[in-house]
């Protein structure tokens, strides 16, 4: 069953080429998770989408009733 994304996720995603790629690995990232960079010719999210990004996220916990939050990103790097 394919799921429909969120319109700001899909807006977020669509703000660079590869962004979607790198905005999963910063959020698995921000989850505590370490994982490495994309590989060029991809680029890692800018600061300001990752910010966004973990907006996003804790609005999501939120809304299903969770207390943790991101926090900040951990080791931004790529």
């Amino acid at each position: 069953m394919r799921r429909r994304l969120p319109p700001p996720v899909v807006e977020l995603r669509a703000q660079g080429r590869g962004c979607a790629v790198s905005l999963v690995r910063a959020a698995v990232r921000a989850g505590g998770t370490g994982v490495g960079a994309v590989r060029p010719p991809l680029s890692g999210p800018a600061p300001e989408h990752v910010d966004a990004l973990l907006r996003l996220l804790d609005h999501g916990r939120v809304l299903l009733g969770e207390k943790r939050s991101c926090g900040p990103p951990r080791g931004r790097t790529g």
